[in-house]
């Protein structure tokens, strides 16, 4: 169950730990790439998993999963639906056997259809503008912290 979705393509989730969406972002240093892996709860659009890295492995999705599962423990029977867009690290076996010692069930957005990620982007955007925009991040630690913060 995902939701109600509107004409407006505004979706509710009427509990927690019923829908949760994953994605992927990036945070230029002088030192390289940092990236940014989000699991974001639908119905409270609260960040419940992140996991910060120098690359985009396979190991960043899992990570972010792993804390959300630890922090918010839903019962294999709860149902939860963790929606992704079609990268690699979400298709990969690894991540999808993570999701099946959860009971998580993964929904994969279609291509070009991002609303539900949309919190997601939203966050990011929003870390982008109104925390780190301006700054001269020199190293990834600094991003880390800055992001944590």
């Amino acid at each position: 169950m995902r939701g109600e979705e509107s004409a407006e393509r505004e979706f509710t989730v009427s509990e927690p730990d019923k829908v949760w969406a994953d994605n992927i972002t990036n945070i230029a240093t002088d030192e390289g790439w940092l990236f940014l892996a989000v699991v974001i709860d639908l119905f409270s659009h609260q960040a419940v998993g992140r996991s910060l890295r120098g690359d985009m492995s396979r190991d960043i999705v899992i990570d972010a999963l792993r804390m959300a599962w630890f922090k918010r423990h839903p019962s294999k029977q709860a149902g939860v639906i963790l929606d992704s867009d079609r990268g690699i690290q979400y298709a990969s076996n690894d991540f999808r056997d993570v999701l099946s010692e959860c009971g998580i069930t993964a929904s994969m957005s279609r291509r070009g259809d991002c609303w539900y990620n949309a919190c997601c982007e939203t966050l990011f955007g929003s870390l982008k503008v109104e925390r780190l925009h301006g700054q001269r991040l020199k190293i990834r630690r600094q991003a880390k912290d800055e992001v944590i913060a």
